[in-house]
């Protein structure tokens, strides 16, 4: 599957019809990426209106961001294409807006000048996309280990909860010892995770390493839906 997304021409994520002002977002965001920031003193001055960054919020929290199996598809992809209702913009305009968000996050007066729903803009599942996206196809980052997959990811859905491993596991580490074994029992998948990730098996290691496991099972046991 990862293959199939990583040869296509192009990937669609079809965010659904029009609701909720998102023609205003999707055409603040592509005129957003031809403008830059404009200093104003150590700051910047206001990027948009309240009424654009709320529109915006409705499309990046849409539930298809939150879908476990839609992931791979963004990651591999060679170019991907987002339309909304008639509208429709590529990949890397989003990617620009998700980096004007960064740069005024890291300004001086940070969100105090662009409304407080810019924190939760870059909180949101479709930043978490583009942070992944490019963190995954940049040449020289490691993949990454599984239960920080598991972690970031934790909140997406899927119809089968072991899914919120195995619709993980082309993204891991290779070193990973999980299997995607669907004849398995979700506390079997829970061992199995916890066996490959951990280092429980190993008596000397450090208490904050032992600490740092078992709130990684705690939570594990949550997210499968165990505790």
């Amino acid at each position: 599957m990862k293959d199939i997304y990583a040869r296509a021409k192009q990937v669609l994520v079809w965010l659904g019809p029009a609701a909720d002002n998102s023609n205003t977002a999707m055409d603040f965001l592509v005129a957003s990426s031809f403008k830059r920031l404009q200093p104003k003193g150590r700051e910047y001055a206001r990027a948009w209106t309240r009424s654009e960054v709320a529109a915006v919020l409705s499309v990046f929290e849409r539930a298809y961001w939150r879908r476990i199996w839609i992931i791979r598809e963004i990651v591999h992809a060679q170019k991907v294409y987002i339309p909304c209702g008639d509208r429709h913009f590529h990949w890397s305009r989003l990617e620009r807006f998700y980096h004007k968000l960064k740069t005024i996050a890291g300004s001086l007066g940070g969100w105090q000048k662009h409304h407080e729903l810019g924190q939760r803009l870059l909180r949101s599942p479709a930043c978490t996309m583009v942070s992944q996206r490019a963190h995954w196809r940049h040449p020289n980052t490691p993949r990454p280990m599984l239960r920080s997959l598991i972690a970031t990811f934790k909140e997406w859905e899927c119809s089968d909860v072991k899914d919120k491993v195995y619709g993980l596991l082309a993204l891991a580490d290779a070193e990973t010892d999980v299997v995607a074994d669907y004849s398995n029992t979700v506390e079997g998948t829970y061992r199995a995770v916890c066996k490959s990730e951990c280092l429980f098996k190993f008596r000397k290691v450090p208490k904050e390493v032992k600490n740092n496991d078992a709130a990684f099972c705690r939570l594990l046991r949550r997210i499968l839906g165990l505790a």
